[in-house]
C-alpha cells in the first residue's frame, strides 16, 4: 500500500482499489490510503461477507 499511496501522491494513480480481500486486510490498507473500490463474491452461495464486509465498508 505505501507504493501504491506513493503513486497516487505523484499523480499516476487515481484511485486504489482491493480484490477479495478480508476484513483484516481492508482496516490495514485504508490506514494507510482511502480504498476507493472493493471486488467480492456475493451470491445466493457465497454470502459470508455480510458479516464483516459489508458493515465494514459501511462504516
Amino acid at each position: 500500500m505505501g507504493k501504491l499511496k506513493k503513486l497516487v501522491e505523484e499523480g499516476k494513480v487515481k484511485y486504489i482499489g482491493l480484490s477479495e480481500a478480508s476484513a483484516d486486510t481492508i482496516r490495514r490498507a485504508h490506514a494507510v490510503h482511502p480504498i476507493s473500490a472493493l471486488q467480492m463474491e456475493w451470491s445466493l452461495w457465497t454470502r459470508k461477507i455480510e458479516k464483516e464486509i459489508v458493515p465494514l465498508c459501511s462504516s
